[in-house]
């Protein structure tokens, strides 16, 4: 859909969305997942049949982790704090 005040796609926001809600869902399943963004869309219209019409956005990659999931407890002690990774700032006319 073509938003009429600025002209952009809300599209890929859309994809995004539904991605995020599918890696969810995997989750919940115990199936690992991995979005990834950056590919040739003209090999994977080639490799996966699919038709011109069809613009390949986003592949979402899906298995089995091969050591299980990692401990969600370790974002206590392995992350980073969040002045270190989120930075402030104001823009003045």
């Amino acid at each position: 859909m073509i938003r009429s005040y600025d002209q952009k796609c809300s599209g890929d926001l859309d994809i995004g969305i539904v991605c995020d809600h599918i890696m969810l869902c995997a989750r919940e399943l115990g199936i690992g997942s991995v979005m990834v963004g950056l590919f040739d869309p003209k090999i994977i219209r080639r490799e996966f049949f699919i038709p011109n019409h069809i613009e390949p956005t986003a592949l979402i990659m899906l298995g089995n982790p091969i050591n299980g999931f990692l401990d969600a407890e370790r974002h206590h002690t392995e992350r980073k704090k969040l002045e270190e990774t989120v930075v402030y700032e104001m823009y003045n006319e």
